[in-house]
């Protein structure tokens, strides 16, 4: 026999299902997109794709700049210029506490107290 009150709760899932699917489906998607390993990979394949155009010489003379008599590729300028600037940094993270706890440190010498 018909039972109202089953078919009720069934329609009431129904429409639940109806409503919730896109807010579900809209969440596994933003969950995807943040997914650690989907941001490596697109990572990875613009940084070989950017690789790619690096490596390629230069094949106008506007990608050249003019040191004196010679031609210097942009490229090299820039990847130079990057190299000096890590370097820099690395000095900074590791070189100067290094440098302060060797050579600028409190010492007790003969008679001094501190």
């Amino acid at each position: 026999m018909f039972d109202l009150f089953s078919a009720f709760k069934l329609f009431l899932r129904k429409i639940e299902r109806i409503f919730i699917t896109p807010i579900a489906l809209f969440g596994r998607r933003v969950l995807r997109q943040l997914n650690p390993q989907n941001i490596v990979t697109k990572v990875a394949t613009d940084v070989k794709k950017e690789s790619k155009g690096i490596t390629s010489k230069p094949t106008s003379i506007d990608q050249y700049y003019v040191v004196g008599d010679k031609l210097v590729a942009k490229k090299l300028v820039y990847i130079v210029l990057l190299l000096m600037i890590l370097g820099a940094a690395l000095f900074v993270q590791l070189g100067v506490p290094w440098l302060v706890s060797k050579f600028f440190t409190k010492s007790r010498g003969r008679g001094n107290a501190l």
